[in-house]
This record gives structure tokens, C-alpha cells and sequence, in this order.
């Protein structure tokens, strides 16, 4: 079998919002919302491609992974290529051009990384899926991210794989919260104590919330 044999899946979208910079005072409405999806090799290759353009045209002669013009080109074009119209079937691309990106008013720099972040994150989850750490992976990372170079560490993972590191020591947390406010020594008349119940009740949410495939932020 070769691959041009295979049914090709439809590629999948997921609605985020679109982080528009609104004033502070006042009632605000609700912030529309993107489509955001994964790229092709190919399309990858082209916001490399494009990322080194608009880095030269600034005067970086040789632009790199980790020059600051080279790695805002790069999410300017991923967020050009990667944002479609959530709303028409066929997902054309929801911005025009580059030009019309970096001439946005009401998109800033930190709109242009998060909508970056969100089509990274998605892509990695699409690829590997939602998965849990194991208690030594999670052993491993907390080493590293508290030791003097945690803060390098944390930022060379994968967006997907920052997210599920979070995301398992967000549910790790919640377990302690939710069995330290049941700590108390009476008992319901079953020889059960409410502290007991407690961590019974949270570990039976965790156990439900680790099935779910769709906690995506």
C-alpha cells in the first residue's frame, strides 16, 4: 500500500477567538472568532521561507532561528497560512495578506504570538494527541523547569507539550485542593471519613477529565 492509496481525512479546525485589542472601559463585546489549522510540510517550508524575507528586508543578512525579526516573520506568516474563516466550509484563508497583518491596529504584536501558540499547540495535539505525563515525566520536568535554566527549559518545548505539562500539574493540584478541603474527621455513619470521600470524588473527576481528548485550550 502507498499513500496515495489512502483516504485522505478532512483537516481538521478549531474555532479560537480572535484576540482583538479593545479598550478597557466600557462594556465589551464578545471577541469574534478564527478558524485555526495545522500546516502541510510544504506550507511550513513557505513561513521559513517568508520568515527570512521579512527578516532581511530589515537588515538581518543572515537570519536564523532565535534573531527576533526572523522568529516574528516566522509567526506572521504561520498566522497568515494557518488562520482560515471558521465559518465557510471550504476555510479559505481569514487574512488577506502579510501586509494587511502588520498594518492591523487592533492586532499587536502579542495577538500575532498567541494566534502563533494556539496553531503550534493544535498541530502537536492533532499529531500526538492529548497525553498524560507519567509520574517520572512529571518528575523530570518539575527538575528541570525549577533548576537555574528552568525558564530555557519550559520555552524549547513544544507548545503541545507545554500545554499538557500544565495541564497534568493543574489536574495533580486540583486533586490537593479538593482533598485538603475535605480533610475533616467525622464520619457519614459508614466508616467512610469525609476525607475519604474527598479524594475518592476527586480522583474519579481526574480519571474522567484524563479521558476527555477534547480539553484543548
Amino acid at each position: 500500500m502507498r499513500y496515495s492509496s489512502l483516504r485522505q481525512g478532512v483537516r481538521e479546525i478549531r474555532r479560537v477567538s480572535l484576540p482583538l485589542a479593545r479598550s478597557p472601559f466600557g462594556d465589551q463585546p464578545a471577541l469574534p472568532e478564527v478558524g485555526i489549522r495545522s500546516l502541510t510540510v510544504g506550507e511550513a517550508a513557505d513561513a521559513i521561507a517568508g520568515a527570512r524575507e521579512f527578516a532581511q528586508a530589515r537588515g538581518v543578512k543572515e537570519p536564523k532561528e532565535g534573531d527576533a525579526a526572523f522568529e516574528l516573520g516566522l509567526a506572521l506568516n504561520t498566522v497568515l497560512i494557518g488562520c482560515v474563516d471558521p465559518d465557510d466550509p471550504a476555510h479559505p484563508p481569514f487574512f488577506d495578506s502579510l501586509e494587511q497583518l502588520q498594518g492591523a491596529h487592533d492586532l499587536g504584536v502579542d495577538a500575532i504570538l498567541l494566534l502563533n501558540e494556539h496553531i503550534q499547540t493544535w498541530q502537536g495535539l492533532l499529531t500526538h494527541g492529548l497525553k498524560s505525563l507519567r509520574a517520572e515525566d512529571v518528575d523530570e520536568y518539575l527538575e528541570a523547569i525549577t533548576g537555574s535554566n528552568g525558564l530555557d527549559f519550559f520555552m524549547r518545548l513544544r507548545p503541545g507539550t507545554r500545554w499538557t505539562l500544565v495541564l497534568s500539574m493543574a489536574r495533580l493540584l486540583r486533586i490537593c485542593l479538593l482533598s485538603k478541603s475535605s480533610t475533616t474527621s467525622d464520619s457519614d455513619g459508614s466508616g467512610n471519613t469525609a476525607g475519604a470521600r474527598g479524594l475518592t470524588d476527586a480522583g474519579d473527576r481526574v480519571v474522567a477529565a484524563e479521558t476527555k481528548t477534547d480539553a484543548v485550550p
